[in-house]
């Protein structure tokens, strides 16, 4: 009776509509018959099939209101969708390509949240990345801060208008950081090959996303739209800057990235992210003795059982 009534209940959560979203609509100059759309914090895709005129129309179940990106071929359209609510869209997706979000049409739907961002899309401030890989580095520090004020202001602008979800909205001023905040990555890399000359120092708090952006926030980690990719560069950024001078010698260099990962007193789903991706990373480019170390330690970071099977399989498959 019980077991009878578990699946009664699971029947209703599952079957209920006000756990789904229903999104329909058109796509013009659309890429083969599938759209897709991804939702940010359940690591799920949802594929449905477009007709021959390109309408479409899919259920999306929802465990809460959030972000979500409709996508198709590489174009994608962000969406702030709630569970129970309907929303009917129509869009060009070769002028979406191009960057004009003003072709979208929100038909159906009062979706302040979806408008916000078609708004900051619109308007965004982007330069390319050579464009900023040539400066030195103090101009390259101003021009990311001018960047951040005025894309904040166009979100600030829009709010004040039409007010949206305080914390969707906090969440999405993170989530268009992320992008702005990887550059500081390949900095380093880039301008030495585009600006040969430059000798310059880096300025003090020259990374200025290091502050702005949260760290070792699960809620963060899990909701905003690729801040997993950034948080993991973050933090192996780190370590590796950290432990340059053990680079030279594999063993210590292995040992001492566990421990100071371990030191971190991340979030273990963070913490698993950042441990698996080093494992993975580093593995078959380590020596005999430091590939015995990591096989040893690895347990120490990384404790979900799927990146441990997938490691293990990476380990016989190397030796």
């Amino acid at each position: 009776m019980k077991w009878c009534m578990f699946l009664w209940i699971a029947c209703l959560w599952a079957c209920n509509p006000n756990n789904e979203v229903t999104v329909s609509g058109s796509l013009l100059n659309y890429k083969g018959n599938k759209l897709f759309f991804e939702i940010c914090g359940q690591d799920t895709t949802i594929a449905s099939i477009l007709d021959s005129t390109g309408r479409f129309e899919a259920r999306i179940p929802l465990k809460e209101a959030g972000y979500v990106r409709l996508a198709n071929g590489k174009v994608a359209m962000p969406l702030y969708l709630k569970p129970g609510s309907t929303v009917q869209i129509e869009m060009d997706v070769q002028k979406l390509r191009e960057g004009n979000y003003g072709s979208v049409k929100l038909i159906k739907g009062n979706n302040p949240e979806t408008r916000m961002m078609v708004d900051y899309y619109e308007k965004q401030w982007f330069p390319s990345t050579q464009e900023m890989f040539v400066l030195p580095p103090a101009d390259f520090k101003q021009i990311m801060d001018s960047i951040v004020r005025y894309n904040d202001a166009i979100i600030t602008g829009f709010v004040k208008k039409t007010p949206c979800d305080p914390e969707f909205e906090r969440l999405f001023r993170i989530q268009v950081k992320v992008p702005l905040a990887a550059s500081y990555f390949y900095y380093p890399m880039y301008h030495a090959l585009l600006n040969r000359e430059d000798q310059s120092e880096e300025p003090d708090h020259f990374n200025i996303f290091d502050e702005m952006l949260p760290k070792n926030d699960v809620d963060v980690y899990q909701r905003v739209y690729r801040y997993k990719i950034y948080e993991v560069s973050y933090w192996n950024n780190l370590l590796g800057e950290k432990l340059a001078d053990l680079m030279s010698e594999p063993e210590r260099f292995v040992n001492a990235y566990i421990d100071e990962l371990n030191k971190l007193g991340l979030h273990q789903q963070i913490r698993d992210d950042v441990g698996n991706n080093f494992v993975m990373q580093y593995y078959s480019e380590l020596p005999g003795d430091a590939r015995q170390v990591l096989q040893n330690r690895y347990k120490e970071v990384v404790s979900n059982p799927v990146y441990q099977e997938k490691i293990e399989e990476t380990f016989q498959v190397s030796n």
